[in-house]
């Protein structure tokens, strides 16, 4: 037995030194822990946070001035454990994981980069992995400025008010590169948020939000405004994401300013205004299969956009008469102020819109055809168009009482419609 035991002792030792890690044991119980200081496995911040320290702000500030001594490296949040204070990442090549628990904000503050158009230099390669960020209601989760090359995935963030922002920065494409997928949102005030301010510049370029989940809570500490918030954004992808409405949630997406816009395979529940609203912005692609439900207003509305696609998507209400009295008063698709619009609305399934179906207001040169239109007994046309040089064509229209109106120097033909 002791021979055993001796032997046993002497290959935990082994690998401890190995693979930096002390022994601790109790008894006859032998555990390993790991050595806290620059391990292969990275940088653990409670071996550097000082006995009469509050927070661990300055511990992460330490870690980060020897990340940017060896080139690279990882920052290690313990599983559960609870982690106070803000980590400001200023050098490239920095990973945060772990199952820990931050209560404090992200903060990665790049170099300034010489000149706008060299976007590839500067502050770089920054990851972040299946940690959770707390924002206790009053604190933003992750915030961005200066820099390329950034991935969030698996991150759990929790009462945030912004999980992830980009500062509002007078220069173009401060920001760029930006992957958000595969993160759990729940009752933060906007999951994405840019907002470019009195700069007339696309500060943020290139995201991608994929296969995120965002949800909202009766209990929420703060309510919930929009999932997606991005004003002066120079390419973006939503795609397969889950976004809930509920706890004052107005719009599930909004975009203002933008250029290089698709969203597709998304669900997008009841929110009290739209599911997408875009505005002021040009070349976009609404398709391939979002499915759009229960909106107060419009479902789908672009306003000032040109060069558009929105099509095959499945926009919906409840199968029932009377939805002005529960405050729903909207129509599947809006296309308003822009009679150079150059758009294609094709083969959405529209089912008992409040009003239209399809209305274009002030809109030109947009092709509507082989949609399907379902309502009972609604009030409204199923197509509505008023602009130039629109062209309707093809679309299957059934419940309504009136038929389609178009104004305006359009074109109508092979509709097919059943009161």
């Amino acid at each position: 037995m002791k021979r055993r035991n001796f032997l046993l002792q002497f290959f935990i030792g082994v690998l401890a030194f190995l693979f930096g890690y002390k022994i601790k044991q109790d008894d006859e119980n032998i555990s390993l822990y790991p050595k806290q200081k620059n391990t292969l496995f990275g940088y653990y911040p409670e071996d550097y946070r000082k006995d009469n320290e509050k927070d661990y702000t300055n511990a992460f500030s330490h870690i980060i001035s020897e990340i940017q001594k060896v080139g690279h490296g990882s920052i290690i949040l313990s599983h559960n454990k609870v982690y106070k204070g803000d980590l400001i990442i200023t050098t490239s090549n920095v990973n945060i994981n772990g199952k820990g628990i931050l209560k404090g904000t992200i903060k990665i503050e790049g170099e300034k980069k010489l000149s706008e158009t060299d976007r590839y230099s500067g502050t770089n390669n920054i990851t972040i992995n299946e940690i959770t960020i707390d924002g206790e209601g009053k604190r933003h989760g992750i915030t961005i400025q200066y820099v390329y090359g950034i991935t969030i995935d698996g991150v759990f963030f929790k009462d945030c008010i912004r999980s992830i922002t980009v500062n509002s920065i007078d220069y173009r494409q401060h920001v760029s590169r930006l992957d958000i997928i595969n993160n759990h949102f729940i009752d933060c005030q906007y999951a994405y948020f840019v907002h470019r301010g009195t700069s007339k510049l696309y500060i943020c370029g290139d995201v991608k939000f994929s296969n995120n989940t965002d949800e909202s809570t009766p209990n929420a500490l703060i309510k919930r405004i929009a999932t997606i918030v991005a004003d002066g954004q120079d390419g973006i992808i939503i795609n397969g994401n889950v976004m809930f409405g509920g706890s004052g949630t107005n719009k599930n997406i909004y975009i203002n300013n933008a250029n290089w816009i698709t969203i597709g395979n998304n669900n997008l529940f009841a929110p009290n205004e739209n599911c997408i609203h875009i505005r002021n912005s040009k070349n976009i692609s609404i398709s391939s299969g979002n499915n759009c439900a229960w909106a107060k207003k419009d479902a789908i509305l672009l306003e000032e956009c040109s060069a558009f696609t929105v099509s095959s998507n499945t926009i919906s209400w409840y199968q029932s008469t009377g939805l002005n009295v529960q405050g729903f008063t909207g129509s599947g698709i809006v296309v308003k102020d822009n009679q150079l619009s150059y758009g294609n609305i094709s083969s959405n399934t529209i089912l008992f819109p409040y009003r239209n179906g399809i209305r274009l207001e002030k809109a030109g040169r947009t092709t509507v055809g082989m949609n399907t239109i379902q309502n009972f007994e609604s009030k409204d046309e199923a197509i509505f168009a008023d602009g130039d040089l629109n062209h309707i064509l093809g679309n299957s229209c059934i419940g309504f009482v009136k038929k389609n109106s178009v104004l305006g120097s359009n074109s109508i033909d092979n509709q097919s419609y059943v009161h």
